[in-house]
């Protein structure tokens, strides 16, 4: 393995680290089916991913895959921070799960 490959390989179970911790708070019944199948996708993509860096097989598919995994992750961590956010609910015009009520 190479030293990209190990990179790629930390980077990608970093990535499904913080997939799965998200996954944990999301529920079918409340929240959007999109962004359930959002976090299942980029949990795979990162399971290709760290699967291509141990065969030495990295190429710039998988970096950019992990990298917008990875920035996806922690350009909306501020919005996750204590739960999901209210907008990704399936009834979003609830009255309790406006934005103002969050703060």
């Amino acid at each position: 393995m190479s030293f990209l490959d190990v990179v790629l390989f930390v980077g990608a179970i970093a990535g499904l680290y913080g997939c799965v911790a998200r996954k944990d708070g999301l529920r079918y019944w409340t929240h959007s089916f999109w962004i359930i199948a959002l976090h299942d996708a980029m949990g795979i993509v990162c399971i290709w991913s760290a699967g291509a860096a141990v065969a030495g097989a990295t190429g710039i598919l998988e970096c950019a895959a992990v990298g917008s995994v990875l920035l996806w992750l922690t350009g909306s961590a501020y919005s996750w921070h204590a739960r999901v956010p209210w907008y990704f609910n399936k009834h979003r015009t609830e009255f309790h799960n406006r934005r103002s009520y969050d703060r």
